[in-house]
């Protein structure tokens, strides 16, 4: 079953361009997927009585068009895979027109939250959404991101209580608007792609480095010891027709 919810942009959402920016754009599918699950009698509240909680684990983004201040905006989503302890599931952005304006596709790992471990999905939550055919985001991005080496160190970012969800860890999202700040104004990009390795905590410091790539830029995070938090490329392909993202973002 998909699940869709319109909303107008509000010029809180927008950038110098009056366009959507892109991190508010993510807290929409964020929230899309949120929303899904409280309408679907598989609330947040239901799943942490049973020391449950889906975590993100990557994303693939494509966008094909940008939509700006009070458009009327559709997002939708659907799981299109459940497997172990994985739920696979497509968003997707369309204008008042129908257009589609962007795409995307994420991984999802059930984790019990007392033991830290990947939970097998329960039968309640697998019958609790109907699968819908995966939409193959035109041409699959990898989800494996290969790490640059040759990287910048850049300025530590401490982890701060305003970057803490439900969960007690950084927030998804959080690591997205962090990074975005760490690459060039003038970078266009049209695709998005992120991996999120290891939980980050309140305490806890974020080492970003940055890495250049012929298309785009590669943003990482690690803790003291090197060991990767998340890593995102945002890059620019050339095949794809239709509108990027530039300054402001």
């Amino acid at each position: 079953m998909k699940y869709s919810f319109k909303s107008r942009i509000r010029y809180s959402e927008t950038d110098e361009h009056t366009r959507l920016t892109f991190p508010a754009m993510m807290d929409y599918f964020q929230d899309t997927s949120t929303f899904h699950g409280e309408d679907n009698g598989l609330p947040l509240t239901m799943l942490y009585s049973k020391n449950l909680a889906w975590v993100l684990s990557g994303w693939q983004v494509r966008i094909f068009k940008t939509v700006g201040l009070n458009d009327i905006a559709t997002f939708t989503t659907w799981a299109y895979s459940f497997r172990g302890s994985i739920g696979l599931r497509n968003y997707t952005l369309t204008d008042e027109s129908g257009t589609l304006c962007a795409l995307a596709d994420t991984q999802y790992v059930l984790m019990d939250i007392e033991k830290q471990l990947p939970e097998r999905i329960p039968q309640f939550l697998a019958d609790g959404y109907t699968i819908e055919p995966d939409s193959h985001m035109d041409t699959h991005m990898s989800r494996k991101i290969r790490i640059i080496i040759e990287e910048e160190a850049l300025e530590p970012v401490p982890v701060r209580e305003y970057m803490i969800d439900t969960n007690n860890h950084v927030n998804n999202s959080q690591y997205i608007k962090t990074a975005i700040s760490l690459i060039p104004n003038d970078l266009k990009f049209n695709c998005f792609r992120a991996e999120y390795k290891m939980q980050a905590r309140l305490g806890n410091t974020l080492y970003p480095y940055r890495s250049f790539l012929d298309n785009g830029v590669q943003i990482k995070f690690y803790n003291e010891t090197h060991e990767l938090y998340f890593i995102a490329e945002w890059t620019y392909d050339h095949s794809q027709s239709g509108d990027d993202y530039a300054a402001g973002r």
